[in-house]
C-alpha cells in the first residue's frame, strides 16, 4: 500500500513539473536557423530557396537525383554553405 501511495505522489510530481521542463528547444533553433539562413540570401537566392507553403515542389523531397526547383550549394558562397544549411541540419 505504502509503494502504491509513493507511485501515485511521484507521478502526481513528475507531472506537475512537466510543464516546466523543456528537454530540448527544438523546434525554436530550427526556426532561429531557417530564419538566418533565408536572412543571408540575396533576393535572386531567396527566390529559389523559398516555397509558398501550398507548393507542390515541398514533396519533391526524395534523394532519388532528379531535376527539382531550389538554390543548389554551388550557387551559394562560402559563408552560406559553412553556416546557414549546417545550422539548420544541427538544429534537427
Amino acid at each position: 500500500m505504502i509503494h502504491r501511495a509513493l507511485l501515485i505522489g511521484f507521478t502526481a510530481f513528475v507531472f506537475a513539473l512537466a510543464p516546466r521542463v523543456r528537454a530540448h528547444p527544438a523546434v525554436e533553433e530550427m526556426a532561429a536557423a531557417a530564419t538566418n539562413f533565408l536572412a543571408a540570401l540575396d533576393p535572386q537566392q531567396l527566390a529559389k530557396a523559398a516555397f509558398d507553403q501550398k507548393s507542390e515542389e515541398r514533396f519533391n523531397w526524395h534523394f532519388i537525383p532528379r531535376e527539382r526547383k531550389g538554390l543548389p550549394f554551388r550557387e551559394m558562397n562560402p559563408a552560406q554553405t559553412r553556416s546557414c544549411p549546417m545550422q539548420c541540419l544541427g538544429a534537427a
